[in-house]
């Protein structure tokens, strides 16, 4: 095996229309990229799928069966496509890799069910020292021993992430084939955060996107590298078994994501049950993290939510008011905008335009719990009597949801009984 990565002939393919499978194509895919021409047109800027990055690894050593029995009594840490991005970004379930290749992945999924995945952060490769890492070579401007995160993905059909976003990263995928969804980072995904798994995102939800706010698409093949630019969020689905590695930066490359990561450290320190902890003072830190970003990027669609919601739950109504209206001009068709505006409106007890906003935001996502309840308690804080008729079928879609969610959390006992899942 070559002991540094080489490039293949500096020729590349033209971006398709339509990708495998006939799934639509929006993102460059390159046969060569220099490193001048990485750093001048791709990093931190848009994403790009290079082809035959595996042409001169020993890929058996990624076989499913190699890696159950070379690493099978390994844990790994294994999750659910909703629920991953509310984990920091990684699975949450702590099982052996054997289990779950020889034992989760071979049952029949029960209809419905959201296929559970591995996605592991460092912990599996913290256990077995760095073999599988000694068999990658890389393009020059990717690492995956030095200041990296180091992630092992292995997958079934229809198994992924939902949208999430992160340092800068790379994506090896060895086997199968995986669908990517992507935003760039600076617009707000219209149906955030996703309140289902990507199996019924992709036929409940995708189908009934506005093209103004269709995300940036593609379909990884085997042997591919995507690279994801820090800030952009970004959702996966296998479109069959699959097994890959990726890397994540360990800092920020950009002063945005410096900011963001910075903010996502200081909310998360924020303790509401201490008395004693007044969270205005970090609160207001975390507003000057957001205008920072916004000086930079005035439409920066994250930051203007962001800030908005956070300057709404402080008290701050009148300032937070023009700035969700922005929002909306800026992407009128963003349920997360507009469940943003009503928000502010009920916090503002303006009750009539924030049931207009929150019925609009309902309709574009109606998967969203947190939509639903809201609309509902403006509307019988208004006037109860008037909507009595719509608030009978919300309350009817808003017990479906939470049997919905309900079957789902129980769907994985039922369908491995007494599986044992370690505690971490």
């Amino acid at each position: 095996m070559p002991e540094k990565y080489q490039d293949p002939k500096p020729k590349n393919t033209p971006k398709p229309a339509k990708g495998p499978g006939g799934h639509p194509c929006t993102i460059d895919r390159l046969s060569y990229l220099s490193l001048e021409d990485f750093r001048e047109k791709y990093w931190a800027k848009r994403p790009f799928i290079l082809t035959n990055v595996t042409q001169n690894w020993d890929t058996s050593k990624f076989e499913l069966d190699y890696l159950a029995d070379k690493y099978g009594d390994h844990k790994v840490k294994m999750g659910w496509s909703q629920v991953i991005p509310f984990k920091h970004g990684h699975g949450h379930e702590l099982v052996s890799l054997r289990y779950y290749i020889k034992e989760i992945m071979t049952k029949k999924l029960p209809p419905g069910m959201d296929p559970p995945y591995v996605f592991d952060l460092d912990n599996f490769f913290k256990e077995t020292g760095e073999p599988l890492l000694d068999e990658m070579l890389l393009p020059p401007y990717f690492s995956a021993k030095k200041d990296v995160q180091m992630f092992l993905a292995v997958g079934m059909p229809n198994s992924g992430v939902q949208f999430h976003k992160h340092n800068d990263a790379w994506n090896v995928l060895v086997f199968g084939s995986k669908r990517w969804f992507l935003y760039p980072g600076n617009k707000l995904p219209p149906l955030y955060p996703v309140h289902m798994g990507i199996k019924d995102w992709l036929t409940d939800a995708y189908p009934n996107l506005d093209p103004e706010v269709a995300p940036i698409e593609c379909v990884q093949q085997a042997g591919e590298l995507l690279y994801v630019p820090e800030s952009w969020f970004h959702a996966t689905q296998c479109l069959e078994v699959t097994s890959g590695i990726a890397g994540q930066n360990a800092e920020a490359v950009t002063n945005a994501q410096h900011k963001w990561n910075e903010a996502y450290h200081a909310l998360g320190a924020i303790n509401p049950e201490d008395e004693d902890e007044d969270p205005t003072e970090a609160a207001e830190a975390v507003i000057q993290l957001y205008d920072d970003v916004l000086e930079e990027d005035p439409e920066n669609q994250v930051a203007l939510n962001l800030k908005s919601e956070l300057l709404s739950n402080l008290g701050r109504n009148p300032d937070a008011l023009p700035i969700a209206q922005k929002l909306v001009e800026l992407s009128p068709k963003n349920a997360r905008a507009h469940y943003a505006l009503g928000m502010i409106y009920a916090h503002g007890n303006i009750l009539g335009r924030a049931i207009d906003s929150l019925t609009l935001a309902h309709m574009l996502d109606p998967q969203n719990p947190f939509t639903l309840e809201l609309l509902m308690d403006t509307m019988g804080q208004h006037n109860k009597r008037k909507y009595k008729k719509q608030l009978k079928e919300l309350q009817k879609e808003h017990q479906r949801l939470q049997e919905a969610a309900i079957r789902q959390e129980t769907r994985f006992d039922d369908y491995l009984p007494g599986a044992q899942f370690p505690n971490e």
